[in-house]
């Protein structure tokens, strides 16, 4: 039995790692050996490229951006009259009296 590589998953336990196992997907990473899923980057961050091995290889969300959901690629820019502080699920409008002409804005560009 061959073990899989952390950063990797497989079902195939008969066969070589190189023809049974791929990368973990973008917004995924495995920080164990020998497991047949990778696991979702939690909300609020995202990981871009395939191959992570470690969860500390997902990146929380800047401020101005967001991501509400688990296993992204990325995260959303704020849109306008909305802004979010960094690691942000959502984003928030901003405060009466201030506004945002545009996006990717922290609450401190909400004029």
């Amino acid at each position: 039995r061959r073990v899989l590589s952390r950063g990797y998953y497989g079902t195939a336990t008969a066969l070589a790692v190189s023809t049974c196992t791929g990368p973990c997907q973008v917004g995924r990473y495995n920080a164990l050996t020998s497991q047949t899923v990778c696991t979702a980057c939690p909300i609020a961050s995202f990981r871009s490229t395939t191959g992570a091995n470690a969860l500390a290889l997902c990146t929380s969300c800047a401020a101005g951006s967001y991501n509400g959901a688990t296993g992204a690629s990325a995260c959303t820019a704020c849109p306008v009259g909305s802004y979010a502080l960094a690691a942000a699920s959502a984003s928030t409008l901003c405060p009466i009296g201030r506004y945002g002409s545009t996006t990717r804005l922290t609450v401190s560009t909400c004029t």
